[in-house]
């Protein structure tokens, strides 16, 4: 992951917890759809990548408290928070906290029995690259538990904003199944939906998307008012409900076997 994203993380961590209302979802959902697939021996070793302030990372240590975990995150500031989250959660449980950068070819780990990721590959440019990568630290039949965003996501945004301004962020999940499998990985899941989330107006809605450290990246409207201002008044008008407007984040799940 670039340097650029690390810092925005990190700007983010005090506020990413209040406007995470779609990563919640995705770790509920994550949880729910993985019971099935997922092994709880006691001495196992989880390992969760992007851990960010902690949404899914509670929901592990509840649902498995003995498995000992580990949680990574590129950014340290993200890491400080899930870090309080699960020492006020469950003081007593076995839990290990650590900067790593997911997105790197060799991850520094060897023999997991499972892996999870929420709302993180997204922003990985070689998808392929980062499966292998987790295929090898993997045990046998180990399991990798993710989620990520279709590179369709905010469609209403993406209508509004020529392609030039706006590097897409995402992967389709038809590639996410071809990378996979070319990666020796079994797909036991796969799965997307639409989850739609109302604003009040489409500048609380960007903002909202920079308190969660993403945002328009260089794009040619960052710094010009008049070009942000047009853009918000197309999007208020082009995109109103009944709760001011409406933005739709389109996730999509993933359970993967070595």
């Amino acid at each position: 992951m670039s340097r650029y994203r690390q810092q925005q993380f990190d700007k983010a961590a005090t506020t990413y917890q209040g406007h995470s209302s779609v990563h919640q979802h995705m770790a509920a959902q994550l949880l729910s759809k993985c019971l099935s697939f997922v092994n709880n021996p006691e001495l196992a070793i989880g390992l969760e990548l992007g851990c960010g302030t902690g949404n899914l990372s509670v929901l592990l240590h509840s649902q498995w408290p003995k498995v000992a975990w580990i949680h990574s995150d590129f950014s340290i500031l993200m890491l400080r928070e899930c870090k309080n989250k699960l020492l006020g959660n469950f003081p007593a449980q076995k839990k290990v906290l650590m900067q790593c950068d997911a997105e790197a070819r060799y991850l520094c780990f060897k023999q997991i029995s499972t892996v999870f990721s929420n709302a993180v590959v997204q922003w990985f440019v070689d998808l392929k690259k980062h499966f292998t990568a987790v295929y090898a630290l993997l045990e046998s039949e180990g399991t990798y538990v993710l989620s990520g965003f279709e590179d369709s996501n905010f469609p209403e945004l993406q209508s509004l904003l020529p392609s030039r301004t706006y590097p897409k962020v995402g992967h389709s999940l038809t590639e996410a199944l071809d990378c996979a499998k070319q990666s020796h990985f079994e797909v036991l899941h796969s799965s997307s939906e639409s989850w739609i989330e109302n604003f009040s107006t489409s500048l609380k809605f960007l903002r909202s998307i920079k308190n969660l450290g993403a945002s328009l990246g260089n794009s040619e409207l960052i710094g010009q008012r008049r070009l942000l201002a047009n853009l918000c008044k197309e999007y208020d008008s082009r995109y109103a409900n009944s709760d001011g407007i409406y933005a739709t984040w389109k996730p999509w799940y993933l359970i993967l076997k070595k």
